[in-house]
């Protein structure tokens, strides 16, 4: 954030720098709200459980081990809306500009279970992820002003989005139901994503512009992990139970988005 803080503010040196009076409309600061439709597609939502049982008695060792693993993929579709602070500067045709976004809307929370039975052993669990319906970013902004009041743009930046991963397995008795061992956990984290888009602003007075905007966000691929082990020691017999999950997560969101800046 300090980082972006910095870059603002050399635009800012550099944009008073450049010009005494605006060139365009689009030029200096502005602030500005839109709202549209979000579309998060989760390309693979998936989770794994295993469930092991080691018995030993004397020399005799004795291993069983069960195994499953399941994913999908789906779409949610929900609202958006986003609150920006930007600022432009144009030389000649040719306009660059930077704004830090944040956006709030409609995220979504989705489950993935897999079950598995060998050797006796029946291992199951279920893998959740949870998106948090606030992120933020900067994006830059290079475009065309095309007349004096109309700008076309891309949108070429990095997106913040936060989530919760969790997972819960247990190990049973595959003839009888009964609980060896369970586990479960959650983790919470920020996901970096790259943006990209196009659009469009037209100036509607001296100081008021609508925008039309396309933006398509990849964010990375994310895991959480749990594992637990227990020993039990009877009449010289040893066993020892393992279990654990995993849930992993990739997706990707598209915004179509109208909104309206103010310039100052």
């Amino acid at each position: 954030m300090r980082r972006i803080i910095m870059l603002l503010t050399s635009l800012v040196i550099a944009s008073s720098a450049m010009a005494a009076e605006k060139a365009t409309p689009f030029d200096g600061f502005y602030v500005g709200a839109s709202g549209g439709v979000n579309i998060t597609q989760f390309d693979n939502l998936g989770y794994s459980t295993t469930g092991n049982r080691f018995v030993t008695t004397g020399t005799a060792h004795t291993p069983t081990s069960a195994s499953a693993h399941n994913e999908k993929s789906f779409t949610n579709t929900g609202g958006v809306g986003l609150i920006d602070l930007g600022i432009g500067q144009t030389f000649d045709w040719f306009y660059l500009g930077a704004e830090l976004y944040t956006s709030f809307g409609n995220r979504t929370t989705e489950s993935v279970s897999a079950s598995a039975t060998a050797e006796g052993i029946h291992a199951q669990g279920t893998g959740t992820a949870a998106l948090n319906s606030f992120n933020y970013g900067l994006d830059f902004k290079p475009g065309v002003v095309i007349g004096k009041n109309t700008l076309a743009y891309l949108r070429i930046g990095a997106a913040f989005a936060n989530y919760t991963l969790s997972a819960a397995s247990t190990s049973s008795n595959a003839a009888t139901g009964q609980t060896y061992i369970s586990t479960s956990g959650s983790h919470s984290n920020t996901v970096l994503g790259w943006r990209i888009g196009l659009g469009v602003e037209e100036m509607l007075t001296a100081h008021i512009g609508i925008n039309f905007d396309y933006i398509y966000t990849m964010y990375n691929g994310n895991n959480a992990t749990t594992f637990v082990t227990t020993n039990v020691n009877t009449e010289g017999t040893n066993t020892q139970n393992e279990v654990a999950g995993n849930t992993s997560l990739r997706f990707q969101d598209q915004q179509v988005l109208l909104g309206i800046n103010y310039h100052f």
